[in-house]
């Protein structure tokens, strides 16, 4: 399986910055938590690399703007979402909504867990 985790912002440098910017002055307003949690000012929080590093799939970070373009039958898909892709074809295991309501990086390694747990049961 392979688990496909889709930012809520466009690929680049001009957006990365603005992304970096808003996320520093105006957290609250931010439309990508998955962003927010996992990254700090400038990189990728240590513990959210280590955890991703360690689960036992292929991890696929992308922006929506890549993502679409991969797969533009998601389209309407809220992001930021993660999804699954195996055998069966593309499946979203966690919804912005459940990404959305992550306070921390350890509440969303949890939830993470929890639907690959989920899905690896319901795959048997």
């Amino acid at each position: 399986m392979k688990l496909i985790f889709v930012y809520n912002a466009n690929s680049g440098i001009f957006s990365a910055l603005t992304d970096t910017f808003h996320k520093t002055v105006s957290p609250d307003t931010y439309a990508c938590n998955l962003c927010r949690v996992t990254y700090g000012p400038l990189s990728m929080k240590d513990e959210w690399r280590e955890y991703v590093t360690s689960l036992p799939h292929e991890i696929i970070f992308m922006h929506r703007d890549e993502f679409w373009k991969q797969h533009p039958e998601i389209r309407k898909e809220r992001l930021p979402a993660v999804f699954a892709v195996g055998e069966a074809g593309i499946e979203t295991i966690i919804p912005s909504s459940a990404i959305n309501a992550a306070d921390s990086v350890q509440d969303l390694m949890s939830l993470v867990s929890q639907s690959i747990n989920n899905d690896t049961q319901q795959s048997i």
